[in-house]
């Protein structure tokens, strides 16, 4: 479960560490099915807020097909209760910032 055990525990205990941040890639269901991981996407949001955020394809490591990527962004960026600003940092913002861009 997203919400107990040693994983919760562990991404909060990380989230704590202010020079810390999330990367949301790597969780891509194989049957597309994005509803079965938000558990685990809200619990990264909650931990370290879209300020802290960076979402992320797999690619080059995943080859899947390119409408899969577009289906993550779309499920995170769109789904999953982000305002307009928190689009800017989880989609371009946190990652400019944490890589000088």
């Amino acid at each position: 479960s997203a919400s107990s055990g040693v994983w919760i525990d562990g991404l909060r205990s990380l989230a704590a560490r202010g020079n810390v941040v999330v990367k949301l890639s790597g969780i891509l269901p194989v049957d597309g099915a994005f509803e079965a991981v938000r558990p685990w996407v809200d619990a990264c949001l909650d931990a370290f807020g879209p300020a802290r955020t960076v979402l992320g394809s797999d690619w080059p490591v995943s080859r899947r097909p390119g409408d899969v990527y577009e289906d993550w962004f779309r499920f995170v960026l769109d789904d999953c209760g982000l305002s307009a600003d928190e689009v800017d940092a989880v989609s371009h913002g946190t990652a400019e910032r944490v890589y000088g861009l």
